[in-house]
């Protein structure tokens, strides 16, 4: 760029640089390019399909961390909505302008369409960029292979083992219904369906539905009797234009439907139906992904074949097959099951307050990156653009506390206009009470120089309600380290609040119901079943008589008497528990209760007193649980994303400014706020990998498999394999194999020269330790501690860290003891009952 360009020509290129990251897609720094790779994704759908989410997180992952001069950006041909020459006209248009004076050095494209519009236009608007294709449909209409420079992925469904499953979970199916949108791609999707059912004609009747509308789909699917499964090929759009979600309409599908429904694609799958023979797009895109890194790394494009993986595994919903009483044994060998039931029932408390965490957190580098870019006085304008967006409340006050700025939500909320706001205090907006009581915080914050945290204030919106917050006030310094006013963040607390005292009720209501005897207490003659006591809560829970309960079976109180197996279990002494079972009142009222009980001999004979708890209300109350959770997950991902967007706009306003200011003082302030966003991008890489951290329960989990899987991640080329586990399984978080993952490429990454790594256990006392250790230069002393604490700078280190945090889930702990210069050492600490060692395992 011109160094001789005003300050304000700089802005006005910036402004435009905003306007089309606000109108793109695209992702990645493509105005750096004058030297550097360009990479371009080209997806033949909408980008909020979940099939091209996941092919593109697939590429992503595939690609994996690129060099500091590429980039990748993704454009979308939105066919599927509007498959007409007209928008590939348009299309092409806007890329030919996008494109013009920005070469293209690989273009991949993804299914059928993005390819064919690829090949037809590679040379004068892709630069005659090599072409890596995925999830193709129409290999031999298309024939790639019989142009230069291209290979890829051929998309492969597998519906013959779809089918085949159909008929080994449902042997008495007699009848398969077969959904296909009546679009191009749906009815090639069809015709594969067509070729794979000719070999079981004489065991079905197959019927195609396509050219109608989504109601009539459902309902044909309401009318659909016991001997039908039906089966979802594709279903986007129906025959009217309408667009329809495709993972929302098999979860339609799926609940209104009384027969059994199969799928072929992994964004249909979890969502109430069967499962099937799962195509999945993540993996498609990964491979595409690992072949743009080898070119990139300076492989001809020429030396890649083209791959015709079968992407597909057998998946099926555990609760679905539970639903249709599906035997185990029908399911095939080596599926992978959704929803199996978990150990036991999960506390949600702690859910609770990690998603608190999280929050204050999240709020804490908020208010950071607002104090940073409020002393950038040239992103004035976007920043407050930005606070106008947040689903929170800033502001910022002078040391006097009045108003310099507050955001449209907090404006809107105390009903007061922003160009109205600027110069009050808050006895101008709040009553006497309250605005002495901000007053007080602001003059604290100023006073001790130091942010000041609230964990719960309430502010009084325009209608007099009280609204609960948490909020964090922050000092403004000037260059002298005076303070110069207090920058404010927010956030509403009213759900987590509702949320926690409704769990403090909850678990109150049932402390004192245990203390006061509210339980259903019967003692039961282990050989007979009968009932030979009962309180009075147990007369009131079932309605029946004392005296009708005395004498009676305890197998009669219950809703499904086939799976009461405390009478007839073999153990004879020791506690048992049951977390769900179904129980019936007298009136024939269903609900579910909670066992927990115990066996015991009394002369010589077995008795058994059980308590049973009528949990209605704890089911409901969990299910809420899980929405709240949900919801600030969202919250975090999009707040999260706000920030890389601004941090990457505040990065260019920091390189134009070094490329202008030739002041030492100034460059050194500058070199200090690249360094402070720097750190932000570490927080907030930190709190991606934090956030499902605990969301999902700890499981048992086979060590070999869980650590040969992390390992096929990674290029192990010249490395050995020493793996001493087998037979045992750990009870850990669901992230265990990112442990695995951080460890190994840690070893590559800071080893040096490793070309040994192992995992094996040693006994010690009651607990296990698990050990893994390579062979490379190891951890210095003074390291060791550091590299597992939030103290470390750098990737690497927060990989570790997460390792750590991911294993204090369920209580196992993790020191490095390896010695320097001979290889480094991992010790997991596992503690009694929580791993176990099975055999029979291979």
């Amino acid at each position: 760029m011109d160094r001789s360009l005003t300050i304000h020509t700089i802005f006005r290129l910036f402004a435009l640089l905003v306007m089309a990251l606000l109108l793109s897609t695209s992702i990645g720094a493509a105005s750096n390019q004058d030297n550097g790779q360009f990479i371009l994704v080209l997806h033949s759908y909408n980008p909020t399909l979940t099939w091209t989410a996941n092919i593109s997180q697939g590429i992503l992952a595939g690609l994996g961390p690129l060099p500091a001069n590429t980039s990748i950006s993704f454009e979308y041909l939105n066919w599927k909505n509007y498959p007409t020459e007209e928008n590939l006209n348009l299309v092409e248009d806007l890329l030919r302008y996008r494109y013009k004076n920005l070469p293209v050095d690989l273009l991949i494209t993804t299914d059928d369409a993005a390819l064919i519009f690829g090949l037809k236009h590679r040379t004068e608007i892709f630069s005659d960029a090599p072409i890596i294709f995925t999830a193709l449909n129409g290999f031999d209409e298309i024939r790639p292979d019989t142009y230069p420079k291209t290979t890829g992925v051929i998309e492969a469904i597998n519906p013959e083992d779809t089918i085949d499953s159909i008929f080994r979970l449902f042997p008495d199916t007699k009848h398969i219904l077969v959904l296909c949108e009546y679009t191009e791609s749906g009815k090639g999707i069809a015709e594969i369906i067509r070729k794979a059912s000719r070999n079981y004609q004489n065991r079905a009747l197959f019927t195609y539905i396509g050219d109608i509308t989504t109601g009539e789909v459902y309902e044909e699917v309401r009318n659909q009797t016991p001997g039908t499964a039906i089966l979802i090929g594709s279903w986007s759009v129906d025959k009217t234009g309408a667009i329809v979600e495709i993972g929302q309409f098999a979860e339609k599908v799926a609940a209104i439907s009384q027969v059994p429904v199969f799928n072929l694609y992994d964004f249909n799958t979890g969502r109430g139906t069967v499962g099937g023979s799962i195509l999945s797009g993540y993996r498609q895109g990964y491979i595409a992904g690992q072949m743009a890194s080898e070119i990139l790394s300076g492989k001809e494009i020429s030396q890649i074949p083209i791959v015709g993986t079968d992407a597909t595994q057998l998946i099926f919903d555990y609760a679905v097959l539970e639903r249709f009483k599906v035997p185990k044994e029908r399911i095939p060998p080596g599926s992978i099951l959704l929803h199996t039931p978990p150990a036991f029932i999960e506390q949600y408390y702690g859910f609770i307050m990690a998603a608190l965490l999280v929050i204050i957190i999240l709020a804490a580098a908020l208010i950071t990156l607002l104090s940073i870019i409020l002393v950038r006085r040239r992103t004035e304008k976007l920043m407050m653009t930005l606070l106008d967006a947040l689903p929170g409340y800033a502001f910022l006050k002078d040391r006097n506390g009045v108003y310099q700025y507050a955001n449209q939500t907090l404006c809107d909320t105390i009903g007061v206009r922003a160009d109205e706001i600027k110069g009050k205090t808050d006895y101008d907006l709040f009553p006497h009470e309250i605005a002495t009581r901000y007053q007080e915080q602001d003059d604290t914050v100023i006073a001790s120089g130091k942010p000041f945290f609230i964990p719960e204030e309430t502010i009084l919106e325009k209608s007099g309600t009280k609204i609960p917050l948490t909020v964090r006030k922050v000092p403004i310094t000037d260059a002298k380290g005076s303070v110069t006013g207090v920058i404010g963040l927010a956030f509403d607390i009213t759900e987590q609040k509702a949320a926690r005292e409704e769990l403090l009720e909850s678990h109150e209501k049932y402390y004192n119901l245990f203390e006061l005897g509210k339980e259903a207490i019967f003692l039961i003659d282990q050989s007979t079943g009968e009932i030979r006591e009962a309180n009075l809560f147990a007369v009131e829970m079932y309605g029946y008589l004392k005296s009708e309960l005395i004498g009676m079976n305890i197998t009669s109180l219950s809703a499904e008497p086939d799976t009461t197996r405390i009478l007839s279990s073999e153990v004879r002494t020791g506690t048992f528990a049951i977390p769900l079972r179904y129980h019936q009142k007298k009136s024939g009222v269903r609900f579910p209760v909670e066992i927990i009980g115990r066996f015991f001999d009394w002369k010589g004979k077995i008795w058994i007193v059980a308590a049973i708890r009528d949990i209605s209300e704890r089911l409901r109350t969990e299910d809420a649980i899980r929405k709240a959770t949900e919801k600030l997950n969202l919250f975090n991902y999009l707040t999260r994303t706000t920030m890389n967007n601004q941090l990457f706009i505040l990065r260019g306003y920091l390189d134009f400014a070094a490329d202008i200011v030739r002041d030492p003082d100034a460059e050194k302030y500058l070199e200090r706020s690249r360094s402070a966003v720097r750190s932000i991008d570490r927080l907030v890489l930190f709190m991606k990998n934090y956030q499902d951290m605990g969301l999902k329960p700890a499981v048992w989990q086979n060590v070999e498999e869980v650590f040969i899987y992390a390992i096929s991640h990674l290029s192990m080329g010249g490395i050995t394999r020493e793996i001493f586990v087998k037979g045992l399984f750990i009870y850990a978080d669901p992230f265990l194999e990112k442990v695995f993952l951080h460890l190994v490429e840690n070893s590559i990454t800071h080893g040096e020269r490793v070309t040994i790594i192992g995992i094996r256990t040693e006994q010690d006392g009651e607990d296990l330790l698990l050990i893994y250790e390579d062979n490379g230069i190891g951890v210095p002393s003074d390291y060791k501690e550091q590299i597992l604490s939030l103290n470390l700078e750098g990737k690497a280190g927060i990989g570790l860290i997460l390792v750590r945090e991911i294993l204090a889930i369920t209580g196992i702990s993790i020191t490095e003891t390896g010695e320097y210069g001979t290889g480094a050492r991992f010790v997991m600490r596992v503690p009694k009952g929580n791993y176990r060692f099975e055999s029979g395992i291979t």
